[in-house]
C-alpha cells in the first residue's frame, strides 16, 4: 500500500525475529540462503517490498502465523480512537472520494442503525475497511478526508455517535 505500511510490516517482522532471538545471519543460515541477511534487514526497515509468498515463508521460519503478523502491522497503521467524520463536509474533498466514502459511511450508519446525526464516529476497523476498499493506506485516507474530519472527540454508544464533546482528538 504505502511506505507506512511497509514500515509497519517490517516492524512486525523484526519483532517476530527478535522474539525468536534470531540474528539476521541466523535467518539467512536457517533459510538455507533463501533470505539473505541484507534482504531481511531491508524488509524490517521498510526499504524493500516483500511478496506475500516471502512474507509467509518468513513467518513460518519464525513459527508465527502470517495472519498474526499481518494483523499486527495493520493495527499499527490505524488510529487508536474513533475519528469523527461530518458527512455534510464530504463536499470539500475530491468528488470521487466523497462519493465512495459517502457510500461506505452510509453502510456503516446502516449497520449501526445510527441516523441521528451527520457526524459519525469511524472506528479503526471502519477506517481500515474503507482504506482497503478505496485502495489507500489508512493514513492517506484520513489525510484526504481531512476537510470532513471534525476535531472534536466523538462520544460513542453501542448505536454509534450520539453527541460530541469539546476535547480534541
Amino acid at each position: 500500500m504505502t511506505s507506512d505500511f511497509s514500515k509497519a510490516v517490517g516492524k512486525a517482522l523484526g519483532s517476530a525475529r527478535r522474539a525468536r532471538t534470531l540474528t539476521l545471519k541466523e535467518v539467512e543460515r536457517r533459510s538455507r540462503g533463501r533470505f539473505s541477511a541484507s534482504s531481511v534487514g531491508g524488509y524490517e526497515r521498510g526499504e524493500r517490498a516483500i511478496s506475500l509468498d516471502r512474507f509467509s515463508a518468513l513467518s513460518a521460519l519464525y513459527r508465527i502465523p502470517p495472519e498474526t503478523l499481518l494483523a499486527e502491522a495493520l493495527a499499527s497503521t490505524l488510529p487508536r480512537r474513533p475519528v469523527a467524520l461530518d458527512s455534510t463536509r464530504l463536499v470539500a474533498v475530491d468528488p470521487e472520494l466523497a462519493r465512495r466514502a459517502g457510500e461506505l459511511v452510509n453502510g456503516v450508519r446502516s449497520k449501526r442503525e445510527d441516523y441521528t446525526t451527520d457526524v459519525l464516529a469511524l472506528r479503526s476497523s471502519d477506517i481500515g475497511a474503507m482504506a482497503l476498499d478505496l485502495k489507500l493506506s489508512p493514513a492517506d485516507l484520513l489525510r484526504r478526508l481531512g476537510p470532513a474530519i471534525v476535531k472534536e472527540r466523538p462520544r460513542v454508544t453501542t448505536g454509534g455517535l450520539r453527541a460530541k464533546s469539546a476535547s480534541s482528538v
